[in-house]
């Protein structure tokens, strides 16, 4: 079954879930690639605060977080920052808040490697996969312990 055949059979407030994910996700990754990430962050807590109708409600704070994955493939390099500031405004709209954390892991012997998830309620619940390699970064946000 196609991908349009299975987003078309789903129910009015899923298809809105995920156009919405989508629109925020495209917006987040331009907003990422011409502004400093500290200003697109500071921003992305701003409109967070915003919150949505309850017909808009998730299932849960995963399953939204699932959702922002899954259309990541459709936004050219939506990687895992842009995803998981997404997730942030669309889970803090819904009345959940939720942490962005940054770390880095030795990439061999000469570099570093980034990686960005996000947290809700001390749970990793998206960029999780990788997340326990990384040693975060301090900052605003971030637990030093």
């Amino acid at each position: 079954m196609s991908r349009v055949v299975k987003f078309l059979r789903l129910s009015l407030p899923d298809k809105l879930v995920r156009l919405e994910a989508l629109a925020t996700l495209a917006v987040v990754r331009a907003a990422l690639a011409v502004r400093p990430f500290r200003s697109v962050s500071a921003y992305a807590l701003r409109i967070s605060d915003r919150s949505v109708g309850p017909a808009l409600r998730p299932p849960s704070p995963a399953e939204l977080a699932r959702v922002v994955a899954s259309v990541s493939k459709y936004v050219p390099g939506a990687t895992c920052l842009p995803q998981a500031l997404a997730a942030q405004i669309l889970l803090g709209r819904r009345g959940c808040p939720t942490t962005v954390r940054i770390g880095v892991a030795r990439e061999g012997m000469d570099g570093l490697e980034a990686h960005a998830w996000l947290e809700c309620e001390g749970a990793v619940i998206l960029g999780g996969a990788d997340a326990e390699r990384y040693t975060p970064l301090s900052g605003p946000g971030a637990d030093p312990a």
